[in-house]
């Protein structure tokens, strides 16, 4: 989750894209950690 920390400037499918392509995780997987990192942080 730290990469998904220094993303918070970037909105919610910038941070998906980065992880789909920098990371090779699918579309699916990608959009559950950011979604699952915002709810944690108190991100809406």
């Amino acid at each position: 989750m730290k990469i998904l920390d220094g993303m918070k400037d970037k909105k919610h499918m910038e941070r998906v894209a980065a992880l789909k392509s920098g990371h090779k995780l699918g579309h699916g997987h990608a959009n559950a950690l950011v979604a699952h990192h915002r709810a944690v942080n108190g991100e809406s």
